[in-house]
């Protein structure tokens, strides 16, 4: 049995956020075909952190989905100014959502809030690559080094995902698939395409604290190092779920991850 955090401090909280997650589950319900496979990889206590690769933002619903089905509360982090907005902000608030100040005086200092969330127990999902990737069937973007600098400075296990499919439920341009006017015939098209795409969701093993921590090496640690490892655990889910080849390319001069699977770290 999972023991973490309450989600809320009242009961009208838990409400309105009880209300918001019911909204999400019926979207999903309503909109994909969902195939997820390894959530019980997800650890049953503790603080986690949850990357995943970004592909859409629908992906989002599915992520905190399955993580909601491993027992654990997904929470997720903002910048500080969305916690400023009425109602919205104290909802953010509510439920433990991570405030970031990005004016502070060092990256240690702007992610320590989340590092201490991690500390007590919380379950925070993140997207290393730092933006939507709109050209997926090329590998992933670079991840940014926070997440290496949350992991380390943390301690908690960071447990990588590979999504494909919310591309085509929400595309990058804001089409939605199950919105698309009909096709005459549609049904007995050789390339139809279904209103309620499926979406796969793979979890990978939980990458211990430890071996972050090899990786990084003595000394100053090399976050580039981690991150990149971090990613390479995602990009080995991606290859899995999407099928994509392992040739990696350069987007518009942006340095892509290769879909392949990595050596362990000795």
């Amino acid at each position: 049995m999972s023991t973490q955090p309450p989600v809320a401090t009242s009961r009208l909280w838990r409400s309105v956020n009880h209300m918001i997650i019911s909204g999400m589950h019926l979207t999903l319900l309503l909109t994909a075909r969902r195939t997820y496979r390894g959530v019980d990889r997800i650890p049953g206590d503790g603080g986690l952190l949850v990357v995943s690769n970004h592909v859409s933002l629908f992906d989002a619903f599915a992520l905190a989905h399955a993580v909601r089905l491993s027992g654990r509360n997904p929470l997720g982090m903002g910048k500080i100014e969305l916690f400023r907005i009425p109602v919205l902000g104290k909802w953010f608030a509510k439920i433990g959502h991570v405030s970031v100040d990005r004016a502070a005086a060092t990256p240690a200092v702007a992610l320590e809030p989340a590092a201490e969330a991690l500390r007590q127990g919380k379950v925070l999902c993140m997207y290393p690559e730092g933006t939507l990737n709109t050209t997926p069937e090329a590998g992933l973007i670079a991840g940014r080094t926070g997440i290496a600098r949350l992991a380390l400075a943390s301690g908690v296990p960071v447990v990588p995902v590979g999504q494909w499919g919310p591309q085509v439920v929400l595309t990058p341009e804001g089409k939605v698939a199950a919105l698309r006017a009909p096709r005459l015939f549609g049904w007995f098209r050789a390339n139809r395409r279904p209103r309620r795409p499926q979406c796969q969701l793979l979890v990978g093993e939980p990458i211990t604290a430890d071996e972050l921590r090899a990786v990084a090496g003595a000394g100053e640690p090399d976050l580039r190092a981690v991150t990149d490892y971090v990613m390479s655990r995602i990009g080995a889910l991606v290859a899995e779920v999407s099928g994509l080849p392992e040739a990696a390319t350069l987007d518009g001069g942006t340095p892509l991850i290769t879909y392949k699977k990595v050596a362990e770290p000795a």
